[in-house]
């Protein structure tokens, strides 16, 4: 059984990350410029937008949440065997 993977972002154009976010649009090429943006450039000049889905959680997130679980399962064992004793 295979499960399906579905990204958990999407691309945007700066136009369309402008209307939804407010910004004025020359303020988002300026930071898909700069790097202050998740955003790429295409062979043809267009710039693409990284936008993470809502509700989503980004890699560096989840790999902060996985260590957290790890630490919080082994403080839970050790309470187990204390309480066992």
């Amino acid at each position: 059984m295979t499960k399906e993977i579905t990204p958990n972002f999407y691309y945007l154009t700066p136009q369309k990350y402008s209307d939804k976010t407010g910004l004025p649009y020359g303020t988002v090429l300026y930071l898909c410029k700069n790097g202050d943006l998740d955003a790429h450039s295409t062979d043809g000049g267009q710039w693409h937008i990284k936008v993470l889905k809502e509700n989503a959680v980004s890699p560096e997130e989840h790999r902060k949440l996985q260590e957290e679980n790890i630490e919080l399962k082994a403080t839970l064992n050790a309470a187990r065997k204390l309480l066992a004793i």
